[in-house]
C-alpha cells in the first residue's frame, strides 16, 4: 500500500511540474520547509512576524555542520531549511538520473546537458518568486561552489533579486599543492554567478581571486562561525575535562588520489596507535575517522593489521568511532595526534600537546608541497618514526606543558588558517548578510 501511495504521489509531482502549476508547487514546498530553532530542532514555519529577522534559506542543510545553529543563536535571522531530497527530486525532473555532477554544474558548450540546465533554470525563475513570497525568504546560502543540487537554485535566486551567498566549507589550503589545485580547477569555470562568497581566511580568499573565478569585491574572509563558541569553551575548559583516565586522541588520514601518504606510512602510524593501546590499558586511545571516508579508511585499517597480533575487538581501551564530536574530544584529550587537518590547529589553540607523524617516507623534497603546516612544525611535537611517536605519547601524557612562545605562535597560526581569536565571526557574517540583503555596496 505504501509503495502504491509513493508511486501516486510521485506521478502527481511530475504532473504538477509538466503542467507548470507553479503556485501549487510553491505552496507544497512552503509546507516542507522548516524553521530551525535555537536548540537545533526544527518546527513548522510560522506566519511572518514583524520582528526584523532576515529569513535565510539554507540549501543542503546537513553540510553546514554547526554554522546554522550559530546564525540562529544570534536572534537576528530566521534559518529555514528542507530535506535535501526535495531539492534533488525537483532537479531530476529536468536532469536525467545518472548525469555526473560535473556536467550538471559546468556543461561544455556542446554538451546536451545545457538544454536541461536552461529548462530547469527557466522553471526556477517562475517557481522561486512564488515560494519566496509565501515564506518571505530574503537570502539563500550554501556551503560549497559545487553542490549540484544547490547551484542552479542559488544562481536563479540571485538573478531574481534574492542574494545567493556561499559559506565556502573547504578552506584549509595549508600546502602549495592544494592552492594550485583550486586555482587550476576554478580557472576552467565561468565566473561566480552568486552574490558573495565567504571564506575563513585570507589565504583562501587570495586563492580564489587568483583563479579569476570571483572578483575581489565578491569574496570576504570572515573566519569560521563554529569557532566562536569553541574559543569560549577553550577559555573555560583549562584542564577540568581531563580528570579520570588519560586520553590519547588520533584523527586519522585517508589514502586517496590527492594524498602524499603511501600505504606503508598509513600502516605504520595506525598500527603504532593500536599497539600503544594494547600495551597501555590504563590509557584510552580514541581514533575518530571522518564519516565520509570511513568505509575506505576501515578497509585500509583491516589491511594494516593482517598477519599481526592485533585483534581490535579485544582491545577494550581502543575506541574507534565516527560520530564523536571532534572539539569535545580535543578538550577532553591529554594528547592529540593528526596531520593535514584543521583539528591539528584546533588542538594547538586549546594548549594540547599535538604530535604530528612525519616519518621518513614523507621526508622527501618532492612531497614538501603536499605537507600541511610545514612552516609551523616548530609549534608541534614531530615524530619521525614509530619509536619516536610512542616515546612522545608517553612523555606528553606525563608532561603536557606548552611554553608561552609556542602558544603565541599557535595563536598566530589559528588566525592565519581558521578564524580570529576575538571570536567575532558570527557577528561579521550577520553584518555582511544584512548588507547584502539591504542591497548595500560591499567594499
Amino acid at each position: 500500500m505504501k509503495k502504491i501511495a509513493r508511486t501516486i504521489s510521485y506521478l502527481l509531482f511530475r504532473l504538477t511540474i509538466r503542467y507548470k502549476l507553479y503556485s501549487l508547487i510553491a505552496w507544497f514546498y512552503s509546507k516542507v520547509i522548516r524553521e530551525r530553532t535555537a536548540d537545533g530542532s526544527l518546527r513548522r514555519l510560522k506566519p511572518e512576524s514583524r520582528d526584523g529577522k532576515i529569513n535565510i534559506l539554507a540549501l543542503t542543510p546537513h553540510q553546514f555542520r554547526g554554522d546554522l545553529d550559530c546564525l540562529t543563536s544570534t536572534g537576528e535571522c530566521r534559518v529555514l531549511q528542507m530535506d535535501v531530497k526535495w531539492q534533488t527530486r525537483l532537479m531530476y525532473q529536468f536532469y536525467p538520473l545518472g548525469l555526473s555532477h560535473a556536467r550538471i554544474l559546468h556543461p561544455s558548450s556542446d554538451d546536451p546537458a545545457i538544454k536541461h540546465k536552461v529548462e530547469y533554470q527557466d522553471f526556477l525563475e517562475k517557481f522561486l518568486p512564488r515560494l519566496y513570497k509565501i515564506t518571505n525568504i530574503k537570502c539563500v546560502i550554501s556551503t560549497h561552489l559545487y553542490h549540484a543540487e544547490d547551484t542552479d537554485w542559488g544562481i536563479v535566486s540571485n538573478r531574481i533579486g534574492v542574494p545567493y551567498i556561499v559559506f565556502h566549507r573547504e578552506n584549509l589550503y595549508a600546502a602549495p599543492i592544494t592552492r594550485k589545485r583550486v586555482i587550476d580547477r576554478y580557472k576552467q569555470f565561468d565566473s561566480f554567478q552568486g552574490r558573495h562568497i565567504i571564506v575563513h581566511n585570507e589565504i583562501s580568499r587570495q586563492t580564489f581571486i587568483q583563479s579569476c573565478y570571483v572578483k575581489p569585491k565578491q569574496i570576504s574572509s570572515l573566519g569560521c562561525l563554529r569557532m566562536d563558541s569553541y574559543l569560549k569553551r577553550v577559555k573555560e575548559n583549562r584542564k577540568n575535562a581531563n580528570e579520570g583516565r588519560k586520553k590519547v586522541v588520533f584523527f586519522p588520514f585517508v589514502l586517496n588520489y590527492y594524498s602524499p601518504f603511501g600505504f606503508s606510512f598509513f600502516r605504520e602510524v595506525h598500527v603504532a596507535f593500536m599497539r600503544f593501546a594494547m600495551l597501555h590499558p590504563e590509557t584510552d586511545v580514541i581514533i575518530k575517522p571522518k564519516p565520509k571516508w570511513y568505509p575506505y579508511w576501515r578497509k585500509d585499517l583491516q589491511r594494516s593489521i593482517e598477519d599481526s597480533d592485533i585483534e581490535l575487538q579485544k582491545i577494550s581501551n581502543l575506541i574507534i568511532r565516527t560520530d564523536l564530536d571532534a572539539q569535545e574530544l580535543i578538550l577532553a584529550a591529554d594528547v592529540v595526534s593528526g596531520l593535514s587537518s584543521t583539528v591539528v590547529v584546533e588542538a594547538a589553540i586549546a594548549g594540547k600537546p599535538v604530535i604530528i607523524p612525519y616519518f621518513s617516507e614523507l621526508q622527501d623534497p618532492v612531497k614538501d608541497d603536499y605537507i600541511f603546516f610545514k612552516e609551523e612544525f616548530d609549534l608541534f611535537d614531530i615524530a619521525e618514526s614509530v619509536d619516536e611517536l610512542t616515546d612522545l605519547i608517553v612523555k606528553r601524557l606525563e608532561d603536557q606543558r606548552i611554553g608561552k612562545i609556542i602558544m603565541d605562535g599557535r595563536k598566530a597560526m589559528f588566525e592565519k588558517y581558521i578564524s580570529s581569536l576575538s571570536g567575532d565571526a558570527t557577528e561579521k557574517y550577520i553584518a555582511l548578510i544584512r548588507q547584502v540583503v539591504n542591497g548595500k555596496t560591499l567594499s
